[in-house]
C-alpha cells in the first residue's frame, strides 16, 4: 500500500510512517514542481525549442521530478529500516557525521535552503514571470506609471526604476551570483588542497616558499586585493571569478597543511611508507581522503563570505557589467531610491542575506557532524 501512495503523491509513506520532516520536504517539492509544470506549461513546450537555458530548465524540472518519485518509490516498497539500514552502514567513515548532521535542525534547514537556492537558479526561466531586461515603461506606447510600482499581485516585489521586475531580476541574479562563488569557491579549495596537502606532506623548502606566499597573501586584506586585481583589468564575470579565486585559497590551504601534518604521522601514514608506497600514493590515496571533511567544512563557509564579496564587487561597480542583473548591482542601482521605493533595494538586500545565513549554517552543522571528536561525545 505504502508504494502506491508513493506513486500518486511522493511523501505520503514518509508522513504515515511519522517522518514529518522527510515527508512534508518530498510532498511539497512534488506538489510545487507538479504545480509549476501546470502553470508554465507554454514556456516547457516552447523550451523543446528554445535556447541552452530552456533546455536545462526543462531538464532540470523532469530530473527532480523523476528523482523525487523514485525516492518515495523505493521507500514505500520495503525500503531498508533504521537498523538494517545502520548495519549496511558500519564502517563508513561519515555515515556517523551524518547521523549527527541530520540531528541538527538548523543545519537541515540551511541544506534544504541551499539546494532551494540551486534549484531555483537552475529553474529560473520557468519561475520568473518576466524577461529581467524587459523596461515596458519606455517602449513604445509605455505606461511611465509602471516605474517603481509597489509589490502587487502582478509584480510580487514591484519595478525598479527602469520598471524592470524585481522579483525577475533576482531570479536571474542567482543565477550571476550563485555560479560566480561555485566557480570560485571550486577554484580556491581546489588551489589551496593541493598547495596545502604538498606543503604538509614534504615539508622543507617546498613547505617554507608556499607558507610565505600565503603569507604574503594574508598579511592584506582580502578587499582590498580583490580591488587592486579588478581594478587593473575591465571587469567580466571571468575575471571576478579569477581575483575571489586567488584570494581565498590562503585559508584553505592552511587548514589542509594542519590536518596533513597531523594525518602522515598516524600509523595507517607510517605503514603506507613502510610498504615502500610513492609519495603521491600516500599523499593522495591515503592522507587526502581522510582531511577531506575539513576541506567540506571550509568549501561550505566560505561560499557565505565568497556571496558577500561578490555582491561587495558589484555595489561598488567592479563586479559584472551592469547590464548583467546580479544582487550586488541591483543593491546599487537602487540605492537612490531608498527611502521613497523600499522594495527596490530590501528585495536584493534579503536575498544576498538569506543566501550567507543558508550557507553559513549548512557549514557550522557540517563542521558540527565531521568533528572527529563527534564519535566520543556520542559514545558517552
Amino acid at each position: 500500500m505504502g508504494s502506491w501512495m508513493g506513486l500518486a503523491l511522493p511523501g505520503l509513506p514518509h508522513l504515515h510512517r511519522g517522518k514529518w520532516l522527510e515527508g512534508g520536504v518530498l510532498l511539497s517539492l512534488w506538489l510545487g514542481l507538479l504545480a509549476l509544470a501546470v502553470v508554465r506549461f507554454d514556456r516547457i513546450v516552447g523550451a523543446f525549442r528554445g535556447g541552452l537555458d530552456e533546455r536545462i530548465a526543462l531538464l532540470t524540472l523532469v530530473l527532480v521530478l523523476v528523482g523525487v518519485w523514485a525516492w518515495a518509490w523505493r521507500s514505500g516498497s520495503g525500503a531498508l529500516s533504521g537498523q538494517e539500514a545502520g548495519k549496511g552502514h558500519v564502517g563508513r567513515p561519515l555515515s556517523g557525521g551524518w547521523a549527527a548532521f541530520r540531528r541538527n535542525r538548523m543545519a537541515l534547514l540551511g541544506l534544504g535552503a541551499a539546494v532551494a537556492l540551486y534549484l531555483a537558479m537552475l529553474l529560473t526561466p520557468l519561475l520568473a514571470p518576466f524577461d529581467p531586461l524587459s523596461m515596458p515603461a519606455f517602449e513604445e506606447g509605455g505606461d511611465l506609471g509602471l516605474r517603481l510600482a509597489p509589490p502587487s499581485a502582478v509584480h510580487i516585489m514591484g519595478t525598479d526604476q527602469y520598471s524592470r521586475d524585481v522579483f525577475s531580476r533576482i531570479l536571474y541574479g542567482a543565477r550571476i551570483s550563485l555560479i560566480i562563488v561555485l566557480l570560485a569557491v571550486g577554484i580556491s579549495v581546489a588551489l589551496g588542497t593541493i598547495l596545502g596537502a604538498v606543503a604538509g606532506y614534504l615539508g622543507g623548502i617546498p613547505d617554507a616558499v608556499i607558507m610565505r606566499l600565503l603569507d604574503m597573501f594574508m598579511a592584506f586584506p582580502s578587499i582590498v586585493l580583490l580591488l587592486a586585481i579588478v581594478a587593473l583589468f575591465e571587469p567580466s564575470a571571468f575575471l571576478v571569478i579569477a581575483a575571489l579565486a586567488l584570494t581565498q585559497w590562503p585559508y584553505t590551504t592552511r587548514i589542509v597543511r594542519g590536518e596533513i601534518l597531523a594525518l602522515k604521522e598516524r600509523e595507517f601514514a607510517e605503514a603506507a611508507r613502510a610498504l615502500a608506497f610513492s609519495r603521491g600514493r600516500v599523499l593522495f590515496r591515503h592522507l587526502l581522503p581522510n582531511a577531506m571533511p575539513s576541506v567540506v567544512v571550509v568549501a561550505s563557509l566560505g561560499i557565505g563570505n565568497t556571496i558577500v564579496l561578490e555582491a561587495g564587487l558589484s555595489f561598488l561597480g567592479l563586479g559584472v557589467p551592469s547590464d548583467i542583473p546580479s544582487w550586488g548591482t541591483m543593491v546599487d542601482q537602487g540605492r537612490a531610491y531608498l527611502l521613497d521605493s523600499w522594495w527596490v533595494v530590501t528585495f536584493p538586500g534579503l536575498a544576498i542575506a538569506l543566501a550567507v545565513l543558508a550557507f553559513n549554517l549548512l557549514g557550522d552543522g557540517l563542521r558540527d557532524a565531521l568533528d572527529p571528536r563527534q564519535g566520543e561525545r556520542l559514545a558517552r
